[in-house]
């Protein structure tokens, strides 16, 4: 199986070691923040739609939104992960996050430390330095996702896709 983890490292809040499961881009499944990082676009275009797919077909009336983390307007997140009015799911896909403005970060680490309910965000990294705090297995989006999915005992622990092919073969660098 292609599922692995990353070695331990501990969180800075908590100083708790967690693990978060590194998956090929094939095996994503759904969890309250899902990390897509890697530079094969065309891969990881194939995850983040297989896992639209799935969330559709789990509940039709997925409510879907599109954020630019490079043009980010404070509140945007937030605002977008709101309970909706009739109860429907969400899921917020966010691109460039490896060109994120400081606003999109602190607003999205505040966000990973008390997720919304039925939510589902999908990070899309693909590569490079800016927000890479927030994509490596010890840092804070680590931590708060990793206690985000252990309090929804419905989703599936917080991972993250990369899509490289045979990526189960290789290890994580």
């Amino acid at each position: 199986m292609a599922v692995r983890s990353a070695a331990p490292a501990k969180t800075a809040r908590t100083g708790k070691a967690v693990a978060i499961p590194q998956l090929a881009w094939h095996e994503v499944r759904p969890a309250p923040i899902v990390l897509v990082s890697g530079t094969e676009t065309f891969l990881a275009e194939r995850a983040i739609r297989q896992l639209r797919d799935f969330l559709k077909l789990e509940d039709p009336s997925l409510e879907i939104s599109d954020v630019l983390a490079d043009s980010y307007a404070p509140g945007e997140l937030l605002t977008m992960a709101s309970p909706s009015l009739f109860g429907q799911p969400r899921l917020i896909r966010v691109t460039n996050v490896e060109k994120c403005s400081d606003t999109f970060l602190a607003e999205a680490l505040d966000y990973l430390e008390n997720p919304a309910d039925d939510t589902y965000v999908v990070l899309r990294h693909a590569g490079g330095v800016r927000g890479k705090n927030s994509s490596t297995p010890s840092g804070p989006v680590s931590a708060a996702a990793s206690r985000s999915s252990a309090r929804n005992s419905r989703r599936t622990p917080t991972g993250t896709t990369s899509p490289r092919p045979n990526s189960a073969r290789q290890a994580n660098g």
